[in-house]
């Protein structure tokens, strides 16, 4: 039993520390707020894990980032879909007051089709934007892990200093 226990506790910190470098931490986060935001709710989950599961980086951090980006893609979605419809040249009047008028007057299958097809230029749009958005989240977080560990020594050091006085 209890070795049972003990490969069960060796294997959630495998899981659990798996990828924790510096590069790893930023790879996660970086591709957890980059998938989290693609604008087709319900598949961001399987995306990180993929994501995870091919770059070989920790997927816990990878969803956990994944879950608190979930809001702003759900802010993002619209946004992303109007921008494809105008890269398109697609008619966004689907994405206005008036939709409800549109379902009954032409029904609601026709305007389902249309969202679909919005949702696949709201994804073009994310596409163009997530290769920014990752290196500028990648360097952001990458940054942030150098500045924090450069800045541990320096504290040492002032609190060695102020002991001296």
């Amino acid at each position: 039993m209890n070795s049972m226990i003990k490969k069960a506790r060796d294997a959630w910190k495998t899981i659990f520390t798996q990828g924790l470098t510096p590069q790893g931490v930023s790879l996660c986060v970086a591709s957890g707020i980059t998938l989290g935001l693609f604008p087709v709710p319900g598949t961001t989950t399987i995306l990180c894990a993929g994501a995870s599961r091919l770059l070989r980086i920790n997927a816990p951090i990878t969803q956990a980032v994944n879950w608190i980006a979930a809001p702003l893609q759900l802010i993002l979605i619209i946004p992303f879909m109007k921008f494809g419809a105008l890269l398109l040249g697609m008619d966004g009047s689907l994405l206005s007051d008036a939709a409800a008028a549109r379902i009954s007057g032409e029904g609601i299958v026709t305007v389902l089709g249309e969202f679909g097809t919005l949702l696949l230029a709201g994804s073009l749009t994310w596409l163009i934007v997530s290769i920014p958005m990752f290196l500028t989240a990648y360097g952001l977080v990458r940054g942030g892990i150098r500045v924090t560990r450069g800045a541990a020594p320096a504290v040492n050091r002032f609190r060695s200093g102020l002991r001296n006085l």
